[in-house]
């Protein structure tokens, strides 16, 4: 038993890192998540049973985090009942999936997992879970160098999962890979420095360079990101370690020491790259450029979070509510940058998040764990361990070096968290490193002493362990139940297709991103059979693709109506069947209407009711929609067209050609010049209306309304021959259209 305990633990703190699987529609969280929820209960579970059936008696090692810790989960786990996405916060928003309850859950009793069974001697020592992990942190890097040199097409072949140059197995974000790499260069540099240099029976000569060659691959990996946030996390690293450094050089009588120097290196080439980085290293040592990711700014982030604080305060919006708050409070200045289109679902700020997700209850709860945790580092700074001489000296079992290394990675991760977001590898590291802390704290009689809790078979209470194993037993087996099942689910959706798409949904009806796939492949469909000529359609296939789209995306609205993309794709689909249903113009306004509510500062939404409102000629809720839409990005162009036509559609031909003339100065665009000409033609322009038509000829040869207009403006002017010329043609690009079929007799007759 107790070996299959350690085996499990040891793999866990291996694997995790490195586990991928190319067979779903997200490679690493959703996997990462997965295997937490099935490894960590069950080696709970082993725990408790050898603990009852083998050892008679069942002890829990108390440390003053484990109230704090159980407090922040209840919190959570309330504010996740009342969310307004109850399976996104139990489970994960889709995408993200590290900010899911039961990785939560996971995470805490992997925690006392760590607390209860690992020590500083015995085979599960701290130092051997640190090592794993240092190990399995060597592969992520390597995966990474692999994919940023291109070699990945040598070793597996043609396998377009390993095809983009920042693969890595640890994460799809490169900027979180980074943040993962900071805190592993502070313990790589803390073990050099402070444990393995003064532990002679841990300093192997392997150990000892294997971790040098890390800690140079892993710098030259930091230097290649040159994100600004890492760099003042290096600073910050640089002093933490040039004080501990220094103070220990000083008790023992030295003027300098070599971790000293270490920092002051350190901080001053973070000062460097900082201030004056072109951010060209990569394309220099690389031959390529590292392509900017997509996140959302520190502001940005806290104005969407503190917005969401101020309607939730007590019990936040629940966890994985990002992407609903994002939309609602979305900043109108996004509007002017680059990443304007996106909908992120999560913020450039783990803290700031979780502040968001579980409100001041959750947010206090979590503090109190920081909190105390940096009263504990306190506490081992001032302790007067041996006679005068404090705890900088101390070298028995040299396990100070120990705590402050996991100290300073810990303070990293702490500031990481403030100022970047998280996922499942940066979180497992923050509880395993949180852990082993307080492992080594406790054992090496740092920490203030806490009473151990334990029950014996005397224990009135003992015999009903064997039912709360058999009931975590049960448990277990449901949640792995679910795990496969919604796993599977997604493996459909990674496989594509109707009919896969349709088992995903029924697997997992819960994930609406996979109702809103289905939808979208019954659209195309549509979209498909219309393309063929009418006597070739299958209209029954029309009409049954119509039904399964609006019954599929009314269920998606149903089970998410806070979620704007559900919303947007309903609206799509009563905009696309509208010309084989009737009433479907008030349905498309209605739902886009609601759109725009859940997501009022998006100027696409605008626009695209503004659409809605033309079609269903409400010229004056149009011309709002659109004025809106302008207003919150003067230069999206969708805009300033559609008010364009409703300003000709009004009446107003002055207004209508100046937007028309200041799309066609900035725009080569096929629209603009035919809806130009139009107006042109109504107002009896001819000559200019035939110029702008064609210039439609010009950028689309195959413009059939256009042909038809030159041929009516050719008409007009009396040369009938020529535009017969051109009706014709019109009728080569339409053969079965008998109003063009009309119009040539009537010329020919004249």
């Amino acid at each position: 038993m107790d070996n299959s305990i350690v085996y499990l633990i040891k793999g866990l703190i291996f694997v995790l890192p490195l586990f991928f699987l190319p067979w779903t529609l997200e490679f690493f969280d959703f996997n990462k998540q997965y295997l937490l929820w099935i490894i960590v209960p069950l080696i709970g579970i082993l725990w408790l049973f050898k603990k009852v059936n083998y050892e008679s008696a069942v002890s829990f090692k108390r440390t003053p985090l484990d109230i704090p810790i159980l407090t922040f989960l209840m919190v959570v786990f309330i504010s996740s009942l009342f969310s307004q996405d109850k399976f996104s916060s139990f489970f994960g928003y889709y995408g993200r999936f590290s900010d899911a309850w039961f990785g939560l859950l996971a995470f805490v009793i992997f925690y006392f997992i760590i607390n209860n069974t690992a020590s500083l001697k015995e085979r599960l020592s701290v130092i051997s879970l640190i090592k794993l992990s240092l190990f399995s942190y060597s592969l992520v890097l390597l995966s990474f160098f692999i994919s940023i040199f291109g070699l990945w097409g040598k070793i597996v072949g043609n396998v377009n999962v390993f095809y983009s140059p920042v693969f890595n197995l640890a994460s799809g974000s490169l900027s979180e890979l980074a943040s993962y790499s900071l805190a592993m260069t502070v313990i790589i540099s803390g073990l050099l420095l402070f444990y393995f240099n003064e532990a002679g029976k841990d300093n192997g000569k392997k150990t000892a360079w294997f971790t040098r060659i890390l800690l140079f691959f892993s710098l030259f990996f930091l230097v290649l990101v040159d994100l600004n946030f890492i760099w003042w996390g290096m600073i910050i690293f640089g002093v933490l370690f040039f004080s501990f450094a220094f103070l220990r050089a000083r008790s023992e009588n030295k003027y300098w020491g070599r971790g000293a120097v270490f920092s002051i290196c350190l901080i001053v080439i973070s000062i460097i790259f900082l201030f004056f980085s072109s951010g060209s290293v990569a394309n220099f040592l690389t031959g390529q450029e590292i392509s900017k990711e997509a996140k959302l700014d520190y502001k940005n982030t806290a104005s969407v979070d503190l917005s969401t604080l101020k309607n939730n305060i007590m019990l936040g919006g629940g966890l994985g509510t990002f992407s609903y708050n994002f939309s609602l409070y979305r900043p109108v200045g996004l509007n002017q940058s680059e990443f304007w289109q996106f909908r992120f679902d999560k913020g450039g700020s783990y803290f700031l998040d979780l502040l968001a997700a579980t409100g001041i209850l959750g947010i206090l709860s979590y503090l109190l764990i920081l909190s105390i945790l940096f009263y504990l580092i306190f506490i081992f700074i001032k302790k007067d361990y041996s006679g005068n001489k404090n705890v900088f000296i101390n070298k028995e079992g040299n396990q100070s070096g120990l705590i402050f290394t996991l100290a300073a990675a810990l303070a990293i991760l702490i500031f990481l968290q403030f100022f970047s977001s998280a996922n499942t590898c940066l979180l497992f590291l923050f509880w395993l490193i949180l852990a082993s802390l307080m492992v080594v704290g406790k054992e090496s009689e740092f920490w203030p002493e806490s009473k151990e809790f334990r029950l014996t078979e005397d224990n009135k209470f003992f015999k009903g362990f064997d039912i709360v194993i058999f009931s975590l037993f049960a448990a277990w087996l449901i949640l792995a139940g679910f795990t496969a099942k919604y796993w599977l689910a997604d493996f459909y959706v990674r496989a594509g297709g109707e009919e896969n798409l349709t088992k995903a949904v029924r697997l997992n009806i819960n994930r609406t991103d996979y109702q809103t796939r289905l939808v979208k492949n019954y659209l195309n469909k549509i979209g498909q059979e219309i393309l063929k000529p009418k006597d070739s359609r299958d209209n029954d296939l029309i009409q049954k693709a119509i039904d399964n789209s609006l019954s599929w995306a009314k269920i998606a609205v149903k089970i998410r109506p806070y979620s704007v993309a559900n919303q947007e794709i309903l609206a799509i689909v009563y905009r696309n069947v509208g010309a084989f249903t009737q009433g479907s113009e008030l349905w498309t306004i209605k739902t886009f209407e609601q759109a725009v509510k859940l997501e009022p500062s998006n100027p696409v939404l605008l626009t695209e009711l503004g659409k809605a409102y033309f079609e269903a000629e409400m010229m004056n809720e149009a011309e709002k929609s659109f004025l809106e839409a302008i207003k919150l990005k003067s230069d999206y162009r969708e805009s300033d067209f559609g008010l364009a036509q409703v300003y000709a559609k009004k009446g107003e031909n002055e207004k209508a050609l100046a937007v028309f003339n200041d799309l066609a100065a900035i725009y080569n665009n096929e629209q603009v010049f035919y809806e130009r000409g139009k107006l042109f033609y109504n107002e009896g322009k001819t000559d200019k209306a035939m110029e702008d038509f064609l210039r439609v000829l010009e950028i689309n040869p195959s413009h059939s309304n256009a042909m038809y207009s030159i041929g009516l403006a050719l008409e007009k002017k009396g040369e009938k021959d020529l535009a017969l010329k051109y009706f014709k043609k019109v009728l080569e690009l339409n053969p079965n259209s008998l109003e063009i079929k009309q119009k040539i007799d009537e010329l020919e007759k004249k």
